[in-house]
């Protein structure tokens, strides 16, 4: 998926990952990721954001792009 990605969207995401990451531990937690998609104004439900999490966490590791 990241190779997909152009150097502004990885950028964005990286910005937004940090962002989710509140205790800077480099994964984000279920509620980090619930409370990171509500201050952006998501409105997923609560099953639909266990779902995100699951999907995401199938993913061990994402290239880092510098």
């Amino acid at each position: 998926m990241a190779e997909n990605l152009s150097e502004e969207e990885i950028k964005g995401l990286k910005a937004m990952f940090a962002n989710m990451d509140t205790d800077s531990s480099g994964t984000i937690t279920y509620e980090e990721l619930k409370t990171g998609l509500a201050r952006i104004g998501s409105r997923l439900s609560e099953a639909e954001v266990k779902q995100l999490m699951e999907a995401v966490s199938s993913y061990k590791s994402i290239p880092k792009h510098n």
